[in-house]
C-alpha cells in the first residue's frame, strides 16, 4: 500500500512549502501539478526537493491519478493552500495500513477556512457545517478516473463513485486524525492584491461550469459563499 500526495498549485507562494512539509511524512510520494503560477511557487517547491510538472489544461490533470486506478494506492488530494495536521495523518496513516478504511472509496475529516490566523489560534467557518472538500481517495475502490473533456482533477464524483461508499468521519476538530486549515480567505501569494484576497475564481468557474448559488463578488472574482456556512469559530492550531 502506498499513499501518493498530489497537489494542484497556481500562485500558492506564501503557504506552499509547508502544504508540502506537513504532508511529507503521510506520504509516500508526492506530484505537484503547477497549472500556470507567476509568482515564486515554483521556486518555493523545488526547495522542498518535489518535482514540479506543468499542465495549464485543467481538463487534462485527470491522468496524474488514472494511473493509479484499481491498484494498492491511496491519492491525497491537497490544495496549495491547505495545512493538515501532521500528527493526525501519522495516526491516520496507521489506519489505513490496518485496514479501517478498505471498504470505503474516500475518507472525509474536518476543515477550518481560516479568515484570521493569530499564533496558533485560528479563527475561521468549520467544515462540517461548512463545505469539507477533503480529497483521500482509495484508488482499489475506484476502477475509472478518465476525464470526460468537462471535469477539473478531483472534481469529478459521479464519475467514480458507482456503488461505492464514502466514510464521512464524524468526529469532532479535536478528535479527528484527518483536520486542516484552510487559508482559502487569507492572502496565499506574493502577486496578490489586497483587493482579491480570499477572492480567486474556483476551477469549475475557469471551466466554465460553475454553480452560481454558491459565490459571491462577479463573474470575474468568486468569494465562494460555500466555504462561509455557519459561525466564526476560533481553534487552537499548534502546526502553524
Amino acid at each position: 500500500m502506498k499513499i501518493i500526495g498530489i497537489i494542484m498549485v497556481k500562485n500558492e507562494d506564501i503557504y506552499i512549502r509547508r502544504a508540502i512539509e506537513n504532508i511529507e511524512d503521510f506520504c509516500d510520494d508526492i506530484i505537484v501539478i503547477d497549472t500556470g503560477s507567476t509568482d515564486n511557487t515554483r521556486a518555493e517547491v523545488n526547495k522542498t526537493g518535489v518535482s514540479v510538472y506543468t499542465e495549464y489544461d485543467l481538463k487534462k490533470t485527470h491522468r496524474f491519478v488514472e494511473q493509479f486506478v484499481n491498484t494498492d494506492t491511496w491519492v491525497f488530494g491537497v490544495d496549495g493552500d491547505e495545512i493538515y495536521d501532521p500528527e493526525g495523518l501519522k495516526m491516520l496513516r496507521k489506519q489505513i495500513t490496518n485496514g479501517f478504511y478498505d471498504e470505503f472509496y474516500q475518507v472525509q475529516g474536518r476543515y477550518l477556512h481560516a479568515t484570521c490566523i493569530n499564533g496558533a489560534q485560528v479563527s475561521g467557518y468549520e467544515g462540517p457545517p461548512s463545505h469539507t472538500p477533503c480529497k483521500l481517495y482509495n484508488m482499489s475502490k475506484i476502477k475509472k478516473w478518465k476525464t470526460d473533456g468537462k471535469h477539473i482533477l478531483f472534481l469529478c464524483r459521479p464519475m467514480i463513485t458507482e456503488g461505492i461508499k464514502a466514510r464521512a468521519l464524524q468526529d469532532t476538530w479535536e478528535e479527528t486524525p484527518l483536520r486542516c486549515v484552510h487559508t482559502r480567505f487569507l492572502r496565499r501569494s506574493s502577486s496578490e492584491g489586497q483587493d482579491t484576497t480570499g477572492r480567486r475564481l474556483h476551477g469549475e468557474d475557469i471551466l466554465g461550469y460553475g454553480n452560481r448559488t454558491d459565490r459571491g463578488g462577479t463573474d470575474k472574482i468568486n468569494e465562494r459563499l460555500i466555504y462561509k456556512k455557519g459561525p466564526i469559530v476560533t481553534k487552537g492550531v499548534y502546526w502553524l
